[in-house]
């Protein structure tokens, strides 16, 4: 009877011992994707908070730069104008 409790108990815990191994080897394998997915998100943060890449989405959306801004004169007097119709 204790050889056969004996020999049971080794095949469960090897049962065991392979089932963790097995559930080891898929979370390194997951950690390792999840690192590599985290790796490639730094990367397109850092391209996208660029100053050209930044530019260039301002740019899309239709700013402009500083070399294509009229400046109209007498704004002070059209400013004082219009605080005193309030």
């Amino acid at each position: 009877f204790t050889l056969l409790t004996v020999v049971v108990s080794i095949v469960y815990l090897t049962i065991q011992s392979a089932t963790a191994g097995a559930r080891l080897n898929e979370l390194e394998k997951e950690r390792a994707m999840l690192e590599r997915e985290i790796q490639e998100m730094s990367i397109d943060l850092a391209s996208a908070t660029s100053l050209t890449s930044i530019g260039e989405m301002a740019e899309e959306k239709g700013f402009v730069t500083d070399a294509e801004v009229y400046y109209v004169g007498e704004l002070e007097a059209f400013a004082d104008s219009q605080a005193s119709n309030f």
